[in-house]
């Protein structure tokens, strides 16, 4: 309803409480994301950035990834992801996909493990889910971070549970075209309150 729309766009307009770091009683706007996102995902945590590629950058630097540190993802997909992995400072290792998914093949990831990887992140693509059961077990028993880039994934289910809270952290875009767009931004959700508060305090580095 674009008269809903251009209300709220008015009430923002004369609020006193323009970011997130403005004194006041009232939540600011993207506090009240936040708190709507992690009830939609099944989070307790939830932080919304500037886009879904940032969320995936944020995600590897809440890692304090060490020089030479190396992160799995899927060969097939947007390059936001590796680009993220990079911006983070560190090296993307490309993993073969699964051809009846197009997601990240667990036996491919777990041929590639070496002593520099830190993390693996699981990119669900084209309205299909990653082996998540399967990529849990690997990382667990390896001792390597799961990431999820659910940026095409807002709401999927993996054996009846939330997408998104499979992973230590999970990233979600936002932009227009995306099953919840915004026009930009993005989100990172997590259950573990070290990882929020580094993600809290990157978002305003």
């Amino acid at each position: 309803d674009v008269d809903v729309v251009m209300r709220s766009f008015e009430a923002i307009l004369h609020s006193t409480t323009w970011t997130i770091r403005s004194p006041g009683a009232e939540l600011s706007r993207t506090e009240i994301a936040e708190k709507a996102f992690a009830s939609f995902s099944g989070s307790p945590y939830a932080l919304m950035v500037s886009s879904g590629t940032t969320a995936v950058e944020l995600a590897v630097r809440a890692l304090k990834p060490p020089r030479g540190a190396k992160v799995i993802v899927p060969a097939l997909g947007w390059f936001a992801t590796a680009a993220a992995v990079k911006r983070a400072g560190a090296s993307p290792v490309f993993a073969d996909v699964d051809p009846l998914t197009s997601c990240i093949d667990p036996v491919a990831v777990k041929s590639l493990i070496g002593p520099d990887v830190i993390a693996v992140v699981a990119v669900h693509l084209h309205c299909a889910v990653a082996n998540l059961s399967a990529l849990v077990s690997l990382c667990e028993d390896h001792g390597l971070v799961l990431i999820e880039d659910c940026a095409q994934a807002h709401g999927a289910a993996f054996d009846g549970r939330p997408v998104g809270t499979f992973g230590a952290m999970a990233c979600f875009s936002l932009n227009q075209e995306k099953m919840i767009a915004v026009g930009e931004g993005g989100c990172v959700i997590t259950a573990n309150e070290v990882y929020y508060r580094r993600l809290h305090a990157l978002r305003t580095d």
